[in-house]
C-alpha cells in the first residue's frame, strides 16, 4: 500500500503542473488575442485622427502663406471642416479658404468697400406620407454686397451638396449665421460709405 501512495503522489503533482502549465499558457493566449483585438479596433481610429490632423495642419500652413501673400494679420481663423475663414480686424479683410473643392483660390474680401451680407440658403422641400415633410439643403452661402453700382455679390461659400457631406449642411448654417453677425459688424453702411466718398 506503500509503494502505491508512492507511485500515485508523483503522478498528482505532475497532474497539478501540467494543469498549471495549461491554464498560464491559455491566459498568454486569451491576453495576446485581446491585445490583437484591441490594436485592431483602436489602430483604424488612430489612423483616421492622424490624417485628419494632417489635412488640418496643412490647411493651416496655407492659410498662413495666403495671409503672409496678402499681407494679413489673422489672429483667431476658424477651421470648418475642410475651410478655414478669418477676419484681419485692422485692415477689415476677410480671407476664406476652401480646400473642400480641389484648386480653389483662397477669397480676400475687403470689407471696407462692403454695405451688406447675408446668409444664402438653398433648399427644397418634398412631401411625405401626411403632412410631413423632408428638408434637403443643396447651398449655404454668406453674399456680401459692395457698394459699386449695381452692387458686385462675393460669394463665401459654406456649404456645397456636391462637394459636402448632406449631414454638415445645418452645422454649416449655424456658422454661416456666426460668421454673418461678425461681418456684419465691420462693414460699413450705405450712408457712411456715401459720406466717405
Amino acid at each position: 500500500m506503500e509503494n502505491l501512495d508512492r507511485i500515485e503522489l508523483p503522478k498528482l503533482l505532475n497532474t497539478k503542473h501540467c494543469i498549471t502549465i495549461t491554464s498560464l499558457h491559455m491566459d498568454t493566449s486569451v491576453l495576446a488575442i485581446g491585445i490583437i483585438a484591441v490594436f485592431a479596433f483602436l489602430f483604424p481610429i488612430w489612423l483616421i485622427s492622424r490624417i485628419a490632423t494632417v489635412k488640418e495642419n496643412r490647411l493651416k500652413k496655407f492659410f498662413k502663406e495666403s495671409c503672409d501673400a496678402h499681407q494679413l494679420s489673422i489672429k483667431e481663423p476658424e477651421v470648418i471642416k475642410r475651410k478655414i475663414i478669418g477676419i484681419d480686424e485692422a485692415s477689415r479683410t476677410l480671407l476664406f479658404v476652401n480646400k473642400q473643392v480641389v484648386g480653389k483660390e483662397p477669397l480676400v474680401v475687403d470689407l471696407k468697400k462692403m454695405t451688406s451680407c447675408r446668409v444664402f440658403r438653398k433648399a427644397e422641400k418634398t412631401s411625405l406620407h401626411g403632412n410631413e415633410q423632408e428638408e434637403s439643403v443643396y447651398r449655404i452661402d454668406i453674399i456680401l454686397y459692395s457698394f459699386h453700382t449695381p452692387p458686385e455679390e462675393i460669394v463665401v461659400n459654406f456649404f456645397d451638396v456636391n462637394t459636402d457631406n448632406p449631414f454638415d449642411a445645418y452645422p454649416m448654417h449655424e456658422k454661416a449665421m456666426e460668421w454673418q453677425k461678425r461681418i456684419s459688424k465691420l462693414i460699413k453702411s450705405p450712408e457712411k460709405v456715401m459720406e466717405h466718398r
